[in-house]
């Protein structure tokens, strides 16, 4: 692969997700919402830029390795 040029799946995979956060991160509507206080009774969410992400927990149909 380094011969090619090529990454690994997962290095693309970092690289557009880095991407989308930065876009995301500088518009209006993300500091209004990071700004904003959580409503009584609503569930706290994980921002799915600062998830995990482990490509070898998934086979290749998509279900859960062992």
């Amino acid at each position: 692969m380094k011969e090619c040029g090529l990454q690994t799946i997962g290095e693309y995979i970092k690289v557009r997700r880095d991407t989308i956060a930065a876009y995301v991160v500088d518009r209006s509507i993300f500091r209004d919402c990071m700004d904003s206080e959580r409503r009584r009774g609503s569930v706290p969410r994980q921002w799915w830029w600062e998830q995990e992400m482990d490509l070898d927990a998934y086979d290749a149909t998509g279900s859960v390795g062992d």
